[in-house]
């Protein structure tokens, strides 16, 4: 499967957003405007590790110390809601993180209007939260 048919980037509503395929992974960094880089690398995988794993893809979100990744498996058809990507991700990427890594899961991995709209109260949530 190729990689660009689960990538429909939508402009952020702040910040400036990058995408690159490589290979069969592509890398996407975006730059809110906190002073932070997120980063997240998907990769699909085969269909019979997907069937194993629960997963199409491999998702890879950088970790707090900028040095390192943490993945798990997800689907471009799901929904990534605040309370998963804590549960998941949470303790690597710390509170802010966790909504910034949220609105950047629903904005790269979805193309539609309520993915978009739930990103963006996620966005605006961590900007309230740290100005």
């Amino acid at each position: 499967m190729e990689t660009q048919e689960y990538f429909k980037l939508k402009p952020p509503p702040l910040g400036k957003v990058e995408a690159q395929a490589s290979g069969s992974s592509a890398m996407i960094r975006w730059a809110p405007g906190n002073g932070v880089v997120y980063q997240l690398i998907a990769t699909p995988v085969p269909e019979d590790v997907a069937k194993v794993i629960g997963g199409s893809l491999l998702l890879s979100l950088m970790r707090r110390d900028g040095k390192s990744y943490v993945s798990y498996p997800g689907n471009p058809g799901g929904f990534y809601h605040l309370i998963f990507v804590e549960e998941k991700w949470g303790k690597d990427l710390g509170e802010e993180g966790t909504l910034y890594a949220t609105a950047l899961l629903n904005w790269a991995l979805f193309g539609d209007d309520v993915s978009g709209q739930y990103a963006k109260e996620m966005f605006e949530e961590a900007q309230r939260r740290w100005q």
